[in-house]
């Protein structure tokens, strides 16, 4: 496959969530599947196949827990998942796998990307069993009568702190903190939560989040809430050590007259996703720029042609024009100077277009070729700039700097349906110009 490098990057910046990334093409099928190894996360290209789809399905069996292979065969067909991430959802399923003939939670997540005008589907496994345990634990604990210390003991090792409350009465009182979250000082027993609530959280919760929780911990809010819904959950702030943490509040019915609170630390798993997301931008990123000389690449072009293209046939006739810009002599540059000197040259050759186009965005489409989409007052100065660029060209043509034929293209839309149509103008003026810098017209 064409991007591994761009794969790789992107699945280094997965690998903080998902043990394993494969990446599908959606035309082909053809799959690279990567795995993260150690704690410094060194990433390995670990197979590639031509059909994901047939060999997905053909791989589960023997693997998979028997209950759920039904399912996620069904769930591995390709039309349901290319439906299911149209404009950019996510399409998501959980599964069990028998590892040491135990079935483990594991979840598989699809989004798909673009890159070089081609769809790809981004597949990451995680493992969620501990979630899942979690969170069957609490259901189990909290749908039977049985005493809250037992719940409390049931729970011990993964909340902070646990509360059961009267609703009626208000009365509650804590099982559990650790010594971080005493360190708040917040009541283990009471005879008013809701006012208990609201007079702590002014002083330990995160300023900013203040109005949030301080609207949730009303007791009509609270409680039309937890029984309409059956539970609620939430997430905000504390102050902890004068740092903002992230924690997370889940309640649930109890009895007649009782409902459980849960509060859990979820900060690592927060700032976690956090770098995730920052990490598979810059990923992103470097996947629409071009190496050799920083501005934007064919990737990007693509994309930004397909915005105009919406717009165009939304029919709301954008002002731009398409400069296209060919390098005249890089061959003879790469081969009597070498290719480090022709490198050189595209790099001298891509600043004169950046300058003569300089507010304009710029794309570097070929090993020679460059593109400006021309806006606002680059587009309104169009006759002007390609009159600078051709002063500039005549004056390197003396200098041995680099030599650019030129061609620009307005958008009219009495005619024009699409950005190609612009493009192949621009192009052929380009060509025309290229012809007399050679002294061939």
């Amino acid at each position: 496959m064409a991007m591994s490098r761009s794969f790789a990057e992107i699945a280094l910046a997965l690998s903080l969530d998902y043990e394993s990334v494969f990446f599908v093409d959606v035309q082909t099928d053809v799959y690279e599947q990567y795995a993260a190894h150690g704690n410094i996360h060194r990433l390995e290209l670990k197979y590639a196949g031509e059909d994901f789809w047939a060999e997905s399905r053909a791989n589960i069996i023997g693997v998979l827990y028997p209950e759920d292979l039904k399912m996620l065969t069904a769930s591995l067909d390709k039309e349901k998942v290319l439906a299911a991430t149209e404009g950019g959802r996510a399409f998501s399923v959980a599964y069990r796998m028998l590892i040491s003939e135990r079935p483990v939670w594991y979840s598989m997540k699809i989004v798909r990307l673009n890159f070089e005008d081609v769809d790809y589907l981004v597949v990451g496994m995680s493992n969620i069993d501990e979630q899942i345990q979690q969170s069957e634990e609490l259901r189990r604990a909290t749908s039977k009568s049985v005493t809250y210390g037992q719940i409390a003991l049931a729970l011990a090792n993964q909340y902070e702190s646990i509360y059961r409350i009267n609703f009626k009465t208000g009365h509650y009182r804590e099982y559990r903190a650790n010594a971080e979250y005493q360190e708040l000082s917040i009541e283990t027993e009471g005879e008013d939560f809701w006012g208990d609530c609201q007079k702590n959280l002014r002083r330990v919760v995160y300023k900013e989040d203040i109005p949030l929780v301080a609207e949730a911990f009303k007791k009509e809010v609270f409680l039309d809430e937890l029984f309409s819904k059956g539970g609620l959950s939430f997430a905000y702030r504390l102050m902890i050590g004068d740092v903002p943490t992230y924690m997370n509040l889940t309640a649930v019915p109890s009895g007649v007259n009782h409902f459980i609170v849960a509060v859990s630390n979820i900060d690592f798993q927060v700032r976690r996703e956090r770098e995730f997301s920052e990490a598979l931008g810059i990923a992103l990123e470097k996947s629409r720029r071009d190496e050799l000389t920083g501005i934007k690449n064919k990737n990007a072009y693509a994309e930004y042609e397909a915005d105009l293209d919406a717009d165009i046939s939304q029919g709301k006739e954008p002002c731009f024009a398409v400069a296209v810009c060919d390098v005249n002599g890089l061959k003879q540059v790469n081969d009597i100077l070498g290719h480090k000197a022709g490198d050189a040259y595209i790099r001298a050759a891509s600043r004169v277009v950046c300058n003569v186009f300089k507010h304009s965005p710029v794309f570097r489409i070929g090993g020679d070729e460059f593109v400006a989409i021309l806006r606002g007052s680059d587009y309104e100065r169009r006759v002007a700039l390609l009159a600078d660029m051709e002063r500039i060209v005549q004056a390197n043509k003396d200098d041995d700097g680099p030599v650019l034929a030129c061609g620009i293209s307005p958008f009219d839309p009495a005619t024009d349906k699409c950005v190609a149509q612009v493009f192949e103008r621009a192009d052929k003026l380009m060509y025309a110009h290229k012809k007399e810098l050679k002294g061939l017209a």
